[in-house]
């Protein structure tokens, strides 16, 4: 069974990656620095990757790693890549 968005709680912010991403590494180091509370689940080491793509990738064509999905609380909705704004947003809003 995976870890979706509705399995954690609402000032949570939660971080799919993987290994070796580059984007994925800034984009969790920057939440660290606003002192965003997230959890990462690294869909590689999760022995679930097939699931979590069908789930992250939806009805996308592609998909961008890392995706992010804010604290429910935030009113902000997901999103996917290193997007700098979006987490000061982020930050802002928590």
């Amino acid at each position: 069974m995976i870890n979706t968005p509705d399995t954690f709680a609402d000032d949570i912010t939660i971080v799919y990656s993987k290994n070796n991403c580059v984007k994925c590494r800034m984009t969790k180091n920057l939440l660290e620095r606003e002192n965003i509370p997230f959890e990462e689940i690294n869909i590689e080491e999760s022995g679930l990757m097939d699931e979590y793509i069908a789930f992250l990738k939806g009805d996308l064509d592609k998909m961008a790693m890392p995706v992010v999905y804010p604290a429910r609380k935030s009113g902000m909705t997901p999103w996917n890549d290193f997007l700098q704004a979006n987490i000061k947003e982020l930050a802002s809003k928590i």
